[in-house]
């Protein structure tokens, strides 16, 4: 597991310490946790784009949009909101 993963995990999780008798309650958030991982799969795609350039070619424009229809696309089919 990625040092990234294991850091999304710990944000979803929290604990509680002595509450349950004095016992340690811990939860874990699983639709943040999805929805982390969701932004973060999209965030990867933004951050693939070419330099948006008087040098960029058509196929460097045409690459970025394809970018950001598929980060957009990803968002919408999990229902995760910019």
């Amino acid at each position: 597991m990625t040092t990234e993963i294991e850091e999304l995990i710990k944000e979803c999780t929290v604990v509680e310490y002595g509450v349950d008798r004095g016992f340690d309650r811990t939860t874990f958030d699983k639709e943040k946790f999805a929805q982390l991982i969701v932004e973060k799969c999209a965030l990867t795609l933004d951050s693939m784009s070419v330099p948006d350039s008087a040098a960029v070619c058509e196929f460097g424009r045409g690459y970025n949009r394809a970018l950001e229809t598929g980060a957009a696309v990803i968002k919408k089919r999990f229902g995760v909101e910019q």
